[in-house]
């Protein structure tokens, strides 16, 4: 009838499932900077992810996907499952696993380690908590906010590397405030070029031209302070506690250039970031880069049945965005390659020293950034101390088979 409120589901015995406040955890990622929290997986995520692996590309969408589903608080510039793939990098979902491990099956985990010096055995109990550390790229937002608020407290003095950072910023912002919009005509002392297209040429240090609506290109420097005191429980934190619910090298510096892809989603971040490297047996160079999730995603769909080894080596490769040939007196490549599969293949026809020198690069002006669970113990038959590194990836898929 009428002005009649029609009795909840409950009162005809009718389950409609658990009001549950799940746990959560926030992580700041380390090389893009941004603040995610992530909730706990439930019995029945968690026994899909352990089911469904059955190619790489399928395990690959999952993990992505799961782990979108477990965000509950996410950045303004991520507002899909897209922006989340086009804007985290492999280093980053590794921050986030972690986050999701913790609220998931908990801080405290039992490994069976052995001495490297008289290979006795022992079980360790360790707070994974106790193990992380994290090192982040010294131009991402959130490392800036960080010395920002040092600065304005006099915890810290100023730095030439974040203060140039923080000044080319202010620049991108208020020439992208003024600059015309798409399509609109170009002046006449101001030619069209590479620069102009986002993309600029520079030393180790900053470029002092001004472009319309092109920041100065800068090189992000490693900072060598030590991350402050208490920096590592701010940037990665539980929310809710558990118990609560032949060829010369690439153009005219030899290709010590870094090249800075002057977008707006990427300026100042690692995502602008393109290394050359002349590769020192073949002479090709090699653009280097940091593998987004949708860099992962393209290349395992592409193909997707793939062999393991088949998937390892196309992993390796995801680090080159491109090949590039040039000639003695080039200083623009003849050739570039940047078709996957010809990156593949040629890949594979490299001196094993080239390879070397990829890696090498990649892992000074990268690798470095990301987060390390790591701890020493000592063995109590010989004394010796030893180092236990865990593999964050790794360890969550063995706590999901072994749910």
């Amino acid at each position: 009838m009428p002005g009649m409120k029609t009795p909840p589901p409950e009162a005809f015995g009718i389950f409609t499932g658990f009001n549950i406040k799940y746990p959560e955890f926030t992580v700041v990622t380390p090389q893009m900077g941004y603040t995610f929290s992530v909730r706990c997986l439930t019995v029945s995520e968690v026994n899909r992810l352990k089911t469904s692996s059955t190619t790489p590309a399928k395990t690959t969408d999952l993990i992505n996907r799961t782990l979108w589903d477990a965000i509950v608080a996410r950045p303004e510039v991520i507002q899909s499952f897209d922006d989340f793939l086009k804007l985290t990098t492999l280093r980053d979902r590794e921050a986030l696993m972690y986050g999701l491990y913790i609220t998931t099956f908990g801080d405290e985990r039992e490994f069976r380690v052995g001495c490297s010096s008289c290979d006795t055995e022992r079980t360790l109990k360790i707070k994974l908590s106790n193990m992380f550390s994290i090192t982040p790229w010294p131009s991402s937002q959130a490392m800036i906010n960080t010395y920002k608020m040092d600065v304005a407290t006099g915890e810290t003095t100023s730095e030439p590397d974040i203060d140039e950072i923080i000044r080319q910023q202010k620049i991108a912002e208020a020439e992208a405030a003024t600059a015309k919009p798409k399509g609109a005509t170009t002046d006449i002392d101001s030619p069209t070029s590479p620069d102009s297209d986002g993309i600029g040429l520079g030393g180790p240090a900053a470029v002092s031209k001004k472009k319309a609506g092109v920041a100065p290109v800068i090189k992000p420097v490693p900072i060598t302070r030590p991350v402050p005191p208490g920096a590592a429980s701010r940037m990665t934190a539980p929310t809710t506690p558990l118990g609560e619910g032949g060829l010369s090298p690439a153009g005219p510096a030899g290709g010590a250039t870094v090249r800075v892809q002057q977008q707006d989603q990427v300026i100042g971040t690692i995502l602008g970031i393109e290394i050359p490297v002349r590769l020192p047996i073949s002479g090709i160079t090699a653009i280097l880069h940091q593998p987004k999730l949708i860099d992962e995603y393209e290349i395992l769909n592409n193909v997707p049945f793939l062999q393991k080894k088949q998937t390892e080596l196309i992993n390796e490769t995801l680090i080159i965005k491109r090949l590039e040939i040039y000639l003695e007196t080039d200083t623009q490549p003849r050739q570039v390659i940047n078709d996957r599969d010809d990156i593949l293949r040629g890949y594979q026809s490299l001196p094993h020293l080239d390879k070397k020198a990829i890696y090498d690069k990649f892992r000074e002006t990268f690798s470095e950034y990301g987060i390390t669970l790591a701890t020493n113990w000592e063995c109590m038959s010989c004394g010796s101390e030893n180092t236990m590194d865990v593999e964050i990836v790794t360890q969550f898929f063995r706590m999901v088979a072994l749910s």
